[in-house]
């Protein structure tokens, strides 16, 4: 029947196949940095590795970066504005009291 004709189809003889070396682990990496933490924790992580990355002098001193924030609420990082990281907070908030 059709399930036998699939069997005979799909069995390989290793002699004639290079299926062994197409199946063989990769060792070359495309990042030496570790995998982003998902969500809004994993913007936090990116800018700290940027900035371990570029050292400090292309970075923001926090009081400027509240300045601006508070000018221009509508510029900053949507991650910390997103339903999940609110949620956590007010979570927290309302676990501490």
């Amino acid at each position: 029947g059709p399930k036998m004709e699939l069997e005979q189809n799909v069995s390989l003889d290793d002699g004639d196949s290079d299926l062994s070396n197409f199946l063989r682990p990769c060792n070359h990496r495309t990042s030496n940095s570790p995998p982003l933490i998902p969500g809004p924790a994993g913007a936090v992580q990116a800018a700290m590795m940027q900035r371990r990355t570029l050292g400090s002098s292309n970075t923001l001193p926090t009081q400027e970066f509240v300045r601006r924030v508070l000018q221009n609420p509508h510029d900053t990082d949507l991650d910390f504005n997103s339903d999940p990281w609110v949620s956590a907070v007010q979570f927290l908030s309302s676990s501490q009291g």
